[in-house]
């Protein structure tokens, strides 16, 4: 009697587990936190003919119902946090590595530390060089083209984590053969007289003066050091045409609590991109934030600005009130998401009239990372140059000729146009290009003369 009672709870036990992952998957009994990171999420498969004889359908399935059954985060989370305890590893976040004391860091971060990044995209110095060069010499071009219409076109170069806390970076062979793009880039600028701010340089000198560290171990972003880099920023911006900005003002540092290590989750992103089981210890580092207000006063100007570029500028928006600083300030993020950030509403940047974007700004400033030199605006530059510089008739006859000559498509040859403009005889060489598109002039005379009438109103 006593083995039929167990055996009834035994097989009572085995049945719940085997049933509770499909009740949990259709009715959510239990919250689990979300898993962290992008991925592509896979559609519930047709059941076919055709699609179960060739096996697709059973592939699909099996993958469908292992994205969705009911305890998916908390087995993840627990398997992943098995990894990182005995290996440091992590299926989650390959990028991710485990640095000295702790510290998180990108493995690419690392490899342009260690001048091995390099050899991911080009097969050497020459390749890298050229690439480099057409960039420079397409934004420094695009730079004194804008200056017509009095716009200004400068650029930021946001701080690599490495650099600024090299004493945790993992050891690793040095590779001294390449190129420093960081060091080549800004030394370029400097030549031509562009404007820039590399920000790394920046956060090594004052890093040792700040009552907290820049970064957070767990961090791969800036954390409210952001604020100090958005005022040399906006310094910078004041500098180019002699304008009074708003003040950026702190006050109120308050350590962080737990409430304010949730509010401010930014500051631990690649932690929480290994989607772990159990949070970090974060006690050993101090953390701080402060309340942030602007102050300006009548001599102080609302420009309107653009800002192109990454990540960094998440932590941007989170602190500060750029309306109360900018006229119309826009972020178009990667050059393919464009957000007003008055309101945070979004499109596709293809969706914008990229003519009357770039005519409505007094400023546009591009950023990126050191890993992203090579990519630097992610496009604006070759694209507005082209179309303020080109008129349409050539245009089109060069788009003709590609896709005739080398069966490329409209989109494949657009995108040659743009990473590098000097396909086109006209712009060509280091000197400022005089040609211009008329559309593009008239479309500046229209914006110019409704800001007029929209001051004088």
């Amino acid at each position: 009697m006593k083995n039929k009672k167990l055996f009834a709870i035994m097989f009572a036990v085995l049945i719940t587990l085997l049933f509770l992952p499909i009740v949990q998957g259709c009715f959510n009994i239990f919250h689990f936190e979300p898993l962290q990171g992008a991925y592509v999420k896979t559609s519930k498969p047709a059941l076919t003919f055709d699609n179960y004889a060739n096996g697709k359908y059973q592939a699909n399935l099996e993958k469908y119902v292992a994205e969705n059954h009911g305890f998916r985060q908390p087995i993840i989370r627990l398997y992943n946090q098995y990894l990182w305890d005995f290996y440091k590893k992590t299926y989650a976040a390959n990028d991710v590595v485990y640095g000295k004391d702790g510290w998180l860091f990108f493995n690419k971060n690392i490899e342009v530390y260690y001048g091995t990044y390099q050899h991911k995209h080009f097969k050497s110095n020459y390749a890298a060089k050229s690439a480099y060069d057409i960039r420079i010499r397409t934004m420094n071009k695009l730079r004194h083209v804008l200056k017509d219409f009095d716009i200004e076109f400068l650029a930021y170069i946001s701080p690599d984590k490495c650099y600024v806390f090299p004493e945790f970076v993992p050891e690793r062979e040095h590779d001294t053969t390449t190129i420093d793009a960081c060091a080549y880039f800004v030394d370029s600028f400097k030549k031509l007289d562009f404007p820039c701010i590399e920000m790394t340089e920046m956060f090594c000198r004052f890093r040792d003066t700040m009552r907290f560290e820049p970064f957070t171990p767990a961090g791969a972003h800036w954390n409210f050091s952001c604020v100090y880099a958005a005022d040399s920023l906006f310094r910078f911006i004041e500098s180019l045409k002699g304008i009074n900005l708003a003040d950026i003002n702190i006050s109120n540092y308050r350590r962080y609590d737990k409430a304010m290590e949730k509010q401010n989750q930014g500051d631990f992103d690649m932690e929480w991109m290994l989607n772990l089981s159990r949070e970090f210890n974060h006690s050993k580092y101090e953390l701080y934030g402060a309340d942030v207000t602007i102050h300006s006063d009548s001599t102080c100007t609302k420009p309107s600005v653009l800002f192109i570029g990454n990540s960094f500028f998440w932590r941007f928006k989170d602190f500060i009130n750029f309306d109360e600083v900018f006229d119309y300030p826009r972020l178009w993020y990667y050059n393919k998401t464009a957000r007003n950030l008055s309101d945070w509403s979004k499109k596709d940047c293809n969706q914008v009239d990229f003519l009357s974007e770039i005519f409505k700004s007094d400023y546009i400033v591009t950023f990126c990372g050191d890993t992203q030199l090579f990519e630097m605006s992610f496009g604006f530059a070759g694209k507005a140059l082209v179309a303020l510089c080109i008129p349409d008739d050539i245009y089109e006859e060069k788009i003709k000729y590609l896709c005739e000559k080398y069966n490329y498509s409209r989109d494949k040859a657009t995108d040659i146009i743009i990473n590098n403009p000097e396909v086109f005889q006209e712009l060509k060489g280091d000197g400022i290009p005089t040609i211009r598109n008329e559309r593009a002039l008239e479309k500046a005379r229209a914006i110019r003369q409704s800001r007029i009438e929209q001051n004088n109103n």
